[in-house]
């Protein structure tokens, strides 16, 4: 699953991964520098990325990996 959240432009895997570990938007623009709106596109951009990613590579088990607890948690809005 590393090599498709690897595929996502840096800024939103970093946005992302920050959201997924409990960040809220506040800390996430702060930790990056950017704008509060920034950051919530960046997060929501990556999530539709990855999302998307997955259904490319895993079109027949995508929604077993969605539902795992960790995917859960980089793709819940």
């Amino acid at each position: 699953m590393i090599e498709l959240i690897n595929q996502l432009p840096q800024k939103q895997k970093e946005a992302l991964l920050l959201s997924a570990d409990g960040a809220p938007y506040k800390e996430i623009a702060e930790t990056m520098n950017i704008s509060l709106s920034n950051a919530k596109v960046l997060v929501k951009r990556g999530r539709d990325r990855l999302k998307h990613l997955l259904k490319v590579r895993y079109p027949d088990d995508c929604v077993d990996i969605v539902g795992d607890d960790v995917m859960r948690s980089l793709l819940d809005e």
